[in-house]
């Protein structure tokens, strides 16, 4: 065993100079602290002591190891307060393995008729228009978000909510789902949230009631039914299906279709035309370099660490897997880790960290995945390129989800 904490310095004032790092730039912090250090470091975030795992082993350590996490935790909970306890951001571990059970459990009863109802329709409204899409992020996560809506909550339009009926919710006395034009669920209600004139406890009373009436789509009815009748609370239920709904999960896939696009080119659009297997791994490669959620929270972390002492007198121990850093880790992708080459994997390689790993595994990775390969497989069946045009240069967060922070026009292009 190592003697005292993993490297790195906690510096003065409860670590200020990389809490402030850190926040402002999560990716890129991880890189070059592991650079400095190796694949495990450690730094003061908001006052707590931190192990970090940049590198490629210690990562996929921390997802699949059950060792010395009593607690599960989201990285948000360093620096902001979590609203409610949807499954993902609870620390009751059980909890976390129930819904996730449950979710994935969920997942599987989804068609691709029932995905691609959805997405074809859209791609195609983009691909028609004379003009570019003026912000193609905005776009993807309204289409992702009428998505979530069409297979939790049963509605499929689309249609844009109208003025008047925003201010009929500034005097209506709410009601559940009824009170609620369902004709334009999605964006009406993606548009009412971000005015602040619906509350998330608002969009739970709707999930309840559209439960109760039957009138849940096939993966919300599928959830409500089965944790139900597993004795849950029907309120919990609600609050859960609304995290999916309004939470991290239509901006995480808009990224990851922004990124995988991003990489599209007539000469990729040829060479899958002409070779069947090179799609999936295309995908892979596209989220291996830009993994949608660049840094995740895997626990209150007790004990050791890949042989170092994570000593209680330092505080309670928080730890975050570098899951961008990882993914470009020379010791498991080579010297061309940074290196766009989707044919790496043809050969044995080690699999990317992009939805975690073992037991931590993202749910959603697998669907997320082929919504990808869809909408990559429609774009070469019509024929046509996307070319991004950034209108004031290129700048992203990522925190919590890597996503840009400057407009992107996307025009549609036939090759």
């Amino acid at each position: 065993m190592s003697e005292g904490k993993p490297p790195g310095n906690f510096g003065w004032f409860g670590g200020a100079s990389d809490s402030s790092k850190f926040v402002s730039d999560p990716v890129g912090y991880i890189r070059k602290k592991t650079g400095k250090h190796g694949g495990v470091f450690s730094a003061k975030i908001a006052g707590d002591p931190c192990v970090f795992a940049g590198g490629y082993a210690a990562a996929k350590d921390v997802f699949v190891d059950d060792e010395g996490f009593p607690t599960e935790t989201s990285m948000l909970e360093m620096i902001q307060k979590p609203v409610g306890t949807p499954f993902l951001l609870t620390k009751n571990k059980e909890e976390v393995k129930y819904w996730r059970r449950v979710l994935v459990e969920g997942l599987q009863t989804i068609s691709i008729d029932e995905v691609t109802s959805v997405i074809h329709p859209e791609i195609d409204r983009w691909i028609a228009s004379s003009q570019p899409l003026p912000n193609f992020y905005g776009s993807a996560k309204a289409l992702f978000n009428s998505l979530l809506f069409r297979l939790l909550l049963g509605s499929s339009s689309t249609s844009e909510a109208t003025l008047s009926k925003i201010s009929e919710l500034q005097t209506l006395q709410f009601r559940g789902c009824e009170a609620i034009p369902l004709e334009g669920l999605p964006s009406f209600m993606q548009t009412a949230f971000e005015k602040g004139i619906i509350a998330k406890k608002d969009l739970t009373n709707i999930v309840i009631n559209r439960g109760k009436a039957g009138k849940l789509g096939p993966l919300g009815g599928f959830l409500y039914n089965k944790a139900l009748a597993d004795g849950r609370a029907i309120q919990e239920i609600g609050e859960h299906l609304t995290f999916l709904i309004h939470g991290i999960v239509p901006k995480a896939l808009a990224s990851a279709l922004l990124y995988t696009w991003m990489g599209l080119t007539k000469e990729w659009m040829v060479k899958m035309e002409n070779d069947d297997g090179l799609l999936k791994i295309f995908v892979k490669e596209a989220l291996r370099l830009k993994p949608p959620i660049g840094v995740m929270g895997r626990g209150v972390a007790t004990g050791t660490f890949r042989s170092y002492k994570l000593d209680p007198k330092h505080g309670s121990w928080k730890c975050f897997p570098g899951i961008a850093s990882a993914n470009t880790d020379p010791s498991a992708y080579g010297s061309t880790s940074h290196a766009f080459a989707p044919h790496r994997f043809a050969a044995p390689t080690p699999e990317p960290l992009t939805f975690g790993a073992g037991p931590r595994s993202c749910p959603g990775g697998s669907l997320t995945s082929t919504l990808l390969e869809v909408t990559v497989s429609y774009l070469i069946s019509k024929r046509v390129v996307p070319v991004f045009d950034p209108s004031s240069g290129y700048e992203e967060k990522t925190l919590p989800v890597r996503r840009p922070t400057t407009e992107l026009r996307c025009r549609f292009v036939k090759y």
